[in-house]
């Protein structure tokens, strides 16, 4: 009887192979745990926006300085975008994927790009959806990081008048941040399995009335119909 034998590839080749299956599954992977409802946002971003030859002058200097700067790979600017490092193939990728979120095509993944369609949105007046408000007032620390970084000129950039914000803020009206860990409630199953909250204490309240101050978390949105157990 005759050994049969086998014939194996070199382990150069094998390597290869396993390495072209992880950068295969690296591209495909992040589209499938996506699934459909992630992809079809790449169409909803806004268009650049039409601007004035003065203001078009003005947004091209400024994103000079960015570059001379490389701003959009400050940390500053990965954290206000929340991007981070990919976990296989080099690049970054924003963990946010709220509708209007981004004001560039491939925000999500292309800081640089971002940046520049953030200072292009900067000049406009349009309300950004879902918000219903102009950039500079939907996006406050991007503008205020912005703005001191690259200096605005207020004639050419004029700040915004943000209202509702401003409103917003004033209710608000913070003087610290307290991180609070809610046990599980058997009767709720929301909070069954304990959740995380930033709680805002507004100034000059009394410790006994904390129920009363602004919390933020992070929550499921379930629409009319929809069976909470699944």
């Amino acid at each position: 009887m005759k050994p049969t034998s086998q014939r194996r590839g070199s382990l150069p080749q094998t390597l290869a192979r396993c390495l072209g299956l992880v950068a295969l599954a690296a591209l495909v992977m992040p589209a499938v745990l996506a699934g459909p409802g992630r992809s079809a946002r790449a169409a909803d971003y806004l268009p650049p926006p039409r601007l004035t030859p003065e203001q078009a002058a003005y947004q091209r200097e400024l994103v000079r300085q960015a570059e001379a700067l490389r701003l959009w790979e400050r940390r500053a600017w990965h954290v206000l975008l929340h991007y981070r490092p990919n976990q296989v193939l080099p690049g970054l990728t924003s963990e946010a994927d709220g509708l209007g979120f981004f004001l560039s095509r491939h925000g999500k993944v292309d800081p640089r790009e971002e940046l520049e369609g953030t200072l292009a949105r900067f000049f406009t007046d349009a309300p950004l959806q879902p918000a219903g408000m102009t950039a500079q007032c939907t996006f406050p620390a991007r503008y205020g990081w912005l703005k001191e970084t690259l200096g605005f000129d207020p004639r050419r950039l004029p700040e915004q008048v943000c209202e509702r914000f401003r409103a917003w803020r004033s209710a608000l009206d913070p003087g610290s941040v307290t991180l609070v860990y809610a046990s599980y409630y058997f009767s709720v199953p929301a909070s069954m399995f304990g959740h995380s909250l930033l709680r805002f204490d507004k100034k000059e309240r009394a410790e006994g009335e904390r129920l009363l101050d602004y919390g933020v978390n992070f929550a499921a949105n379930v629409g009319p119909g929809t069976n909470g157990v699944e």
